[in-house]
C-alpha cells in the first residue's frame, strides 16, 4: 500500500471517529428525541385521520427530516408502503423506476425545494389518485400539520450528549452547547457543524476531556 493510500484511509477513519461528521448525523442515522406537541403514534394517527396526508413543519435545522425518517420506519413496519421521493420527483435510490400510483405514501423532504407549480401538482395529483403524502416544510401548505417543531435548547443538548455517548468520550459540555446554540441562532444543523470543529480540535488534546 502506498503512503498516499495509507494517508487517505487514515483521513477517512479520522473523519468517522468524529461523532458529528455527516455519516453520523444524517436524518436516517440520528435519533429523534425532541419533545414536541404529539408523540410518534399521535402523528401517525393524525396522518391516518387525514387520509395518510400531512406535513411536518418547522424552521431550518430543527429535526424535521429526522422525524420524517422515524415516521417512515413506522409506516413501513405497519405495511403502509412509504416511498421516499427527491426534489427531482424521483424515487430515492432508484431514480429510473416509475413513481407508484397506488397503495403507497409519497414522502418528500424539503418540499419547498420544488417550485410552487410542482408543489401544487403533487398535492392535487396525490389527492386525486388517493395516494398518501407526507412532506417537510417551513411554512403552512394546503396539507394538515401533523407535527409542528420549534427550536429547543434541551433537545440540542440531548442530541449532543447522545452522539458523544456512542464514542465513550465527552469533549463538549452542556455549556458549550448553550454557547453554540446562541451563536448559531437556534439552528441545530449549524450547531452540529460547530460541534464537529470543536471535537476535532479537542480530540487532538486528550487532556480536554470533559468529566
Amino acid at each position: 500500500m502506498t503512503d498516499h493510500s495509507s494517508q487517505c484511509i487514515s483521513h477517512k477513519t479520522s473523519l468517522f471517529s468524529n461523532p458529528f461528521c455527516t455519516h453520523w448525523i444524517t436524518p436516517s442515522s440520528c435519533e429523534f428525541n425532541q419533545r414536541f406537541n404529539g408523540e410518534i403514534q399521535h402523528v401517525m394517527q393524525t396522518m391516518l385521520d387525514f387520509g395518510c396526508r400531512g406535513q411536518i413543519m418547522g424552521p431550518h435545522g430543527v429535526g424535521k427530516s429526522t422525524l420524517m425518517h422515524r415516521i417512515c420506519k413506522q409506516l413501513d413496519k405497519d405495511g403502509l408502503n412509504p416511498v421516499l421521493i427527491d426534489a427531482d420527483l424521483r424515487i430515492v435510490g432508484n431514480p429510473e423506476e416509475e413513481l407508484p400510483a397506488e397503495n403507497c405514501i409519497w414522502v418528500i423532504d424539503s418540499f419547498e425545494s420544488l417550485t410552487r407549480r410542482q408543489q401544487s401538482r403533487v398535492i392535487k395529483h396525490t389527492k386525486r389518485q388517493r395516494i398518501g403524502l407526507l412532506v417537510t416544510a417551513h411554512r403552512q401548505l394546503s396539507l394538515p400539520v401533523v407535527a409542528r417543531l420549534s427550536p429547543n435548547l434541551d433537545h440540542a443538548i440531548a442530541v449532543v450528549r447522545n452522539l458523544q455517548s456512542r464514542f465513550g468520550k465527552v469533549y463538549l459540555s452542556d455549556d458549550d452547547v448553550r454557547r453554540f446554540w446562541s451563536e448559531c441562532q437556534n439552528d441545530l444543523r449549524e450547531l452540529l457543524m460547530a460541534c464537529y470543529d470543536k471535537w476535532q480540535e479537542h480530540s487532538r488534546t486528550p487532556a480536554t476531556l470533559v468529566v
